[in-house]
C-alpha cells in the first residue's frame, strides 16, 4: 500500500492510500471526497501532466510522493497566470506555484 499527498494550490492537502496498480481516476475519487472538490488533472512533482486512465505505477508516480490537482473552479486565494505550457499561481499569501514545461 503507498501513501499519497495530493495538494491543491491553496495549500489544502489530503493523504491517500493506494495500491501501485490503482488507475489515478480511482485514486483521485479518494481524493476528491475527502477534499470536498472536482479535480480536474494531476500534476507530478517533476511538473508532468498525468493520464488520469492508467495506473499510479505507469505513469512513474511513486510511494510518498506529493501531486498537484488542478480543480474546476480556481481557488479564490489565487490569482493565474498561463504561458505556452509553463503555469503559475499567485498564492494570497504571496507565495508563488509553478508548473509545467516548455
Amino acid at each position: 500500500m503507498w501513501t499519497l499527498q495530493f495538494a491543491l494550490l491553496s495549500g489544502q492537502e489530503v493523504t491517500v492510500q493506494a495500491e501501485p496498480e490503482e488507475t489515478i481516476d480511482n485514486v483521485l475519487n479518494k481524493a476528491q471526497e475527502a477534499l470536498n472538490v472536482l479535480i480536474v488533472s494531476v500534476v507530478s512533482s517533476s511538473g508532468t501532466l498525468l493520464d488520469i486512465t492508467r495506473s499510479l505505477e505507469d505513469e512513474g508516480v511513486q510511494d510518498g510522493d506529493r501531486l498537484l490537482c488542478v480543480v474546476d473552479r480556481p481557488d479564490p486565494a489565487c490569482q493565474w497566470h498561463s504561458k505556452s505550457l509553463i503555469f503559475a499561481a499567485l498564492r494570497e499569501d504571496g507565495g508563488l506555484v509553478v508548473w509545467g514545461g516548455s
